[in-house]
């Protein structure tokens, strides 16, 4: 094969950005054919080739996505399960599931699929993230007891959670939206390993009208 070729279900804010460096070759050996999104509209760059109510699985998938206001990472579950079924390779966008029972349903379903799947943790590929994880794991730093992590370049302004009507909610986020949407982006984990205790404080509103804690 001389080259991969990729679609994108779903043209939001993050499928464009896939579809845009896909589309000026900034991947080698990387193409994609098309994407797939909840309704039909006029085709940008990349042409949108097929719209959810012209597949069968994809009207169960409504059921959890634009009719009731919830964020996408909803259908995440149901899209990586049909793709297996279908026998089509899968990375799917963090959060992979809005819940621990969805996310568990998807382990399964690739367990018994010889597709492979994926997750997307870009970050991790950043050179400051690896340079860091090259320090731990070579014993640079010594035995690691204690971290605090202070993230000073990820804070979300008032026009992000009016974007969309899901931002910041009970019902569309799932559970807060540090917790599911923004702090599936981390690292210490990845970095440091499980931890044996995690202490949290939430200030509901200090800076936003929102209804989980903010940033």
């Amino acid at each position: 094969m001389d080259k991969i070729r990729l679609g994108i279900i779903g043209m939001g804010n993050i499928g464009k950005y896939h579809a845009d460096y896909l589309l000026n070759g900034k991947v080698s050996r990387c193409e994609t054919g098309g994407g797939v999104q909840p309704v039909p509209s006029p085709a940008g760059k990349i042409p949108v080739v097929e719209s959810f109510q012209r597949r069968r699985t994809a009207h169960q998938v409504r059921r959890g996505g634009r009719g009731d206001h919830r964020d996408p990472a909803f259908q995440h579950t149901t899209l990586g399960i049909a793709a297996f079924e279908n026998g089509v390779h899968a990375m799917v966008e963090k959060p992979v599931s809005s819940h621990k029972a969805d996310a568990e349903r998807l382990v399964a379903g690739i367990k018994s699929s010889e597709d492979c799947f994926a997750g997307m943790f870009q970050l991790r590929t950043e050179p400051r993230y690896l340079k860091i994880q090259k320090l731990i794991q070579g014993g640079d730093l010594g035995e690691i007891v204690r971290v605090n992590w202070i993230n000073t370049d990820w804070y979300r302004t008032e026009a992000y959670y009016t974007s969309s009507d899901w931002r910041a909610t009970w019902k569309g986020e799932a559970a807060a939206c540090c917790s599911i949407n923004v702090c599936t982006s981390g690292h210490v984990q990845w970095l440091c390993g499980m931890p044996k205790c995690v202490r949290g404080f939430c200030q509901l509103g200090r800076f936003h009208k929102i209804e989980v804690e903010t940033m």
